[in-house]
């Protein structure tokens, strides 16, 4: 077993330089690690130990004889920072060890910020291609899920937008109209027959002037429009462009057919009417041409415009504008649900 011989213990130990194979400290202050041997209870001394000793090996301080100590021969562990003192005869060399051998073993290895950086990227896992798969999957199931209520919202919006539009294109058409030309009511003879020239001359007198960039369709086929409005249960509802309607579209593609006429079922005939209608598809030609969609019903009442069906009550009118019904009060029913497609709504 070896260990240290420490000789000249001194009170207040100063700050030692870091050693190589050993140091001696003799009375004029140089210290020296050396190796003993202890042999029945004896050290003895040897020659200076090429390597370190072991922490937990005997030690024996000069003067202090019989007296064994734990100590390694470090410089981390003999320096100006730990202080041996000698109190009536004893050393406090257990406690000075116990603080010793606690300040190396604080000392730990550090890395820079670079190295920790260069370690994780080292360390670092990547997706599998199965993993990848996995999720791919997952969106696309998520999607498929959420993207047709995200349609729908997002028609239902563009078609709020764009009756409103139109809405408000025909009404100030109507209030010019009346400034310059008198009351509506007024606008209508009739003692004339009804049929597509007269409306024409109608809508060119009283409504054409009051509308920019328009094309005129007159007859069945002007402007491509060579189909029919269909109910939403499928069945067949309205034409908008010939029999007696004078059509035109504006320049962002919506359809207006002027329809100032009613028709009267007990008589069977035609009347001109005092409350004109307006047949709009919002989207012209294009599909799905279905009233209550893309297709709806406004009206004059009470000198202003409206919705079709102004005068049913919230049950009748939430009957007409159903899936069963004919859809012609949809307008209205979008009116007075704020100009909003509510859940309730035969989208």
């Amino acid at each position: 077993m070896t260990g240290l011989n420490i000789h000249t213990l001194v009170h207040d130990i100063a700050p030692l330089a870091p050693w190589g194979k050993g140091v001696r400290r003799t009375g004029e202050g140089v210290v020296e690690c050396l190796e003993v041997r202890r042999t029945r209870g004896k050290y003895i001394e040897n020659h200076p130990s090429p390597q370190p000793s072991r922490i937990g090996e005997g030690v024996n301080i000069g003067g202090q004889s019989g007296v064994s100590h734990e100590i390694d021969c470090h410089p981390e562990l003999v320096s100006g920072s730990h202080q041996m003192q000698q109190h009536s005869g004893q050393s406090d060399v257990p406690k000075m060890l116990k603080q010793v051998q606690h300040d190396a073993n604080s000392l730990k290895r550090t890395y820079s910020p670079i190295h920790l950086f260069t370690y994780s990227l080292k360390k670092r896992a990547a997706f599998t291609l199965a993993e990848v798969l996995i999720t791919l999957g997952i969106i696309g199931i998520v999607a498929a899920m959420t993207m047709p209520s995200l349609i729908n919202n997002y028609q239902k919006k563009q078609t709020i937008v764009r009756l409103k539009k139109v809405y408000s294109i025909i009404s100030q058409a109507y209030t010019m109209s009346e400034t310059d030309n008198g009351p509506a009511e007024d606008w209508i003879d009739s003692s004339q027959t009804i049929n597509t020239e007269n409306v024409k001359k109608y809508v060119q007198s009283y409504w054409l002037p009051y509308f920019k960039s328009i094309q005129e369709c007159s007859k069945e086929g002007d402007c491509s429009y060579n189909v029919n409005v269909k109910r939403p249960d499928g069945q067949y509802s309205i034409a908008l462009v010939g029999n007696n309607r004078y059509t035109i579209i504006l320049s962002d593609g919506t359809l207006i057919a002027f329809v100032p006429f009613g028709w009267d079922e007990d008589a069977g005939v035609l009347y001109w009417g005092t409350s004109q209608r307006f047949y709009i598809d919002l989207n012209g030609p294009k599909r799905p041409n279905v009233l209550g969609k893309d297709v709806f019903i406004l009206t004059i009442y009470n000198k202003r415009i409206t919705g079709n069906c102004y005068t049913f009550s919230e049950n009748s009118l939430n009957a007409e504008c159903s899936k069963t019904g004919s859809a012609q009060c949809c307008s209205m029913k979008i009116i007075r649900d704020g100009w909003e497609i509510k859940d309730d709504y035969p989208w």
